[in-house]
């Protein structure tokens, strides 16, 4: 997020040709405020997400993430293929990692929601995340074979060059960690 009165400028995913003299740049898609991008190779087809955001509860607060869509890239700028889903009770929420792969597309993302955990506690914000495969623009989180730890959110994604694994960053308080997460064909 920026503060309120920040103007976010655009970029744009291009292939630079350095071979050339001066080197030459074609502009693949504008993708105005993307955040995470990732090339499949098997196909060549390129996807990036960006958020949505809304005004700070308060004058001069940051703008908070509400939503994430992952665009496939495309000279127009994206078609859309899949967005993050709201959840109950939820105040913000984002898609922190993208991973392509042999086809296959693996998200992470996170949700901040208001409980009162035990009921009748004053209410307070937890931070839940999930990684999931998306298929045909659905979440098809049975395929991950290892998911059984948590992290307060789970971050960048990379899919190995086998296809039979992610590498996930796990972000908790204390610091950061990667996990090798098995993912069946």
């Amino acid at each position: 997020g920026g503060p309120v009165d920040t103007v976010i400028l655009g970029i744009e995913i291009a292939r630079i040709n350095v071979a050339t003299v001066p080197a030459s740049i074609t502009v693949l898609a504008p993708a105005a405020d993307a955040i995470a991008w990732s090339r499949d190779a098997a196909t060549g087809d390129l996807f990036y997400t960006r958020p949505t955001y809304i005004p700070g509860l308060e004058p001069g607060r940051y703008n908070m993430p509400i939503a994430d869509t992952v665009f496939r890239a495309t000279s127009g700028g994206g078609t859309p293929v899949w967005g993050r889903p709201d959840m109950p009770g939820q105040v913000s929420g984002r898609v922190e990692g993208l991973a392509m792969g042999g086809g296959r597309m693996f998200v992470a993302y996170s949700w901040t929601e208001l409980i009162s955990d035990p009921p009748g506690s004053p209410p307070r914000l937890r931070t839940t995340s999930r990684i999931a495969e998306i298929t045909a623009g659905v979440e098809a989180t049975a395929r991950l074979t290892r998911i059984s730890f948590t992290a307060d959110r789970w971050g960048r994604l990379a899919i190995t060059g086998d296809g039979t694994a992610l590498i996930a960053e796990s972000i908790l308080p204390a610091g950061r960690d990667l996990y090798r997460i098995g993912v069946t064909p």
